[in-house]
């Protein structure tokens, strides 16, 4: 993480796999206990995040999706991370990108806003500039 604290662009560089792991470093940064999925046959979730709250137990599913800044994220793959919170019975979902979301994509989740979370490269270079300065 340290060549990103000072130059987040550098995160378009990684690999898929060490995306993931540095969105999971960001998740555990966050405070939440973090588990990465396979590589392959994820299920659709490449993170399982969890937190223990003093109200109970909280599951984030966390997909990661390395893309070129050119290459939106579509409504369908949204749709898929809804599909994958239902279907794991958790209490959110976020995707992650180094891309940013379609408009269709972006009305999805502002449908679902208290159980998925849409995080854009801009986001997410935020999110390292935080995670640095600590």
């Amino acid at each position: 993480m340290e060549n990103l604290k000072r130059q987040p662009s550098s995160i378009l560089e990684l690999s898929s796999r060490r995306f993931e792991e540095v969105v999971a470093e960001l998740m555990c940064d966050l405070g939440y206990h973090v588990e990465l999925t396979p590589a392959t046959r994820d299920g659709g979730k490449d993170i399982l995040a969890y937190m223990t709250t003093p109200h109970g137990k909280v599951l984030c599913l966390v997909e990661a999706k390395k893309y070129r800044q050119d290459r939106k994220i579509g409504v369908g793959l949204v749709r898929q991370l809804y599909g994958t919170l239902i279907d794991h019975d958790a209490n959110s979902a976020m995707c992650v990108t180094t891309s940013f979301f379609s408009h269709d994509a972006r009305a999805f989740q502002e449908r679902h806003e208290f159980r998925l979370a849409l995080r854009d490269y801009g986001h997410l270079v935020e999110w390292i500039q935080r995670y640095g300065s600590k």
